[in-house]
C-alpha cells in the first residue's frame, strides 16, 4: 500500500467513510483500470475514483467520460509527501466537496 492509499484508508476510517485500496474498473472497451481507491458512498452513484496524478493524468482524463457513464467519479491527486502530516479535517473538507451519494441514513454526522 502506497502512502496515498494508506493516507485515504486512515481517512476513511477515522471518518465514517468506506475506502477500497486498490479498485480495478472493466470498461466497455474490455480495458481495465486500475485506480488508487474507490470511495463508493462519494462523489457518483457508484462512487469516486482515486488516481495518482503522475501515473497517468492524460489515459485518466481520456476515459472519464467513459467511467462517467458507468457511474463513477473521478478524482487525481499526488501522494502526500513525506513530511505531510495526516491531517483529517482536509479530507473532510475533500470528502464534503465530492458530496455524498449512498443511503441519507448512512451519512456521517460530520458531513450534515
Amino acid at each position: 500500500m502506497n502512502r496515498l492509499q494508506e493516507y485515504l484508508v486512515r481517512a476513511g476510517r477515522d471518518l465514517g467513510i468506506q475506502v477500497i485500496v486498490p479498485f480495478e474498473v472493466g470498461l466497455p472497451s474490455g480495458e481495465k483500470v486500475m485506480a488508487e481507491a474507490l470511495l463508493p458512498q462519494l462523489g457518483a452513484p457508484k462512487g469516486m475514483l482515486v488516481f495518482q496524478s503522475f501515473q497517468s493524468d492524460d489515459k485518466v482524463w481520456n476515459i472519464s467520460n467513459e467511467l462517467s457513464k458507468l457511474g463513477f467519479g473521478c478524482s487525481m491527486y499526488c501522494e502526500p509527501p513525506p513530511e505531510e502530516i495526516f491531517d483529517a479535517e482536509n479530507y473532510k473538507e475533500m470528502f464534503v466537496e465530492w458530496g455524498w451519494t449512498s443511503e441519507a441514513d448512512l451519512m456521517p454526522e460530520w458531513m450534515k
